[in-house]
This record gives structure tokens, sequence and C-alpha cells, in this order.
């Protein structure tokens, strides 16, 4: 759940550099916000401000397949 007014920065990293991973974010009615991620291999970031609060859902997707298993962490921070 994200609430109104808050700025939210979330944080995914994996344990491969060569990892390209797409992401994209979904407001509480499931439609796209068009806010892109600051993304390099391996790392992405988002920073959203939500309009309504609600569940806001985030969607991750590894771009090339690799023989082993992608391991990533995912965090957040607000204010």
């Amino acid at each position: 759940q994200l609430y109104a007014g808050n700025a939210y920065f979330i944080v995914l990293g994996s344990d491969c550099e060569e990892d390209t991973i797409s992401a994209a974010a979904f407001d509480p009615e499931q439609r796209l916000i068009k806010t892109p991620p600051d993304s390099a291999p391996g790392k992405l970031v988002f920073h959203l401000t939500p309009k309504k609060s609600g569940a806001h859902y985030l969607r991750l997707q590894q771009k090339a397949k690799r023989a082993q298993p992608t391991r990533c962490a995912l965090t957040y921070v607000y204010r």
C-alpha cells in the first residue's frame, strides 16, 4: 500500500551485472504509471509519488534468459 503525498523510491538489484531487468509500475486501478525507472545493468530505481492511496503493483521481467536463476533484492524508502 502506497499513500498519496509520500515520495517512494523502490530499488532493485540483481546478483549479476549482465542481467537486463525491465520493470513497470501500476496504480490502484491497474493503469500503467508512465514514469520509467532509472536503470543500469542489474539495477533499477523507481521514484513514485502516488496521487491516490492504495495498492500499487510492480511487474519485473528478466529480458535475457540465463542458465542460472537470477537472485535479486528489492527494497523501498519513503518520505
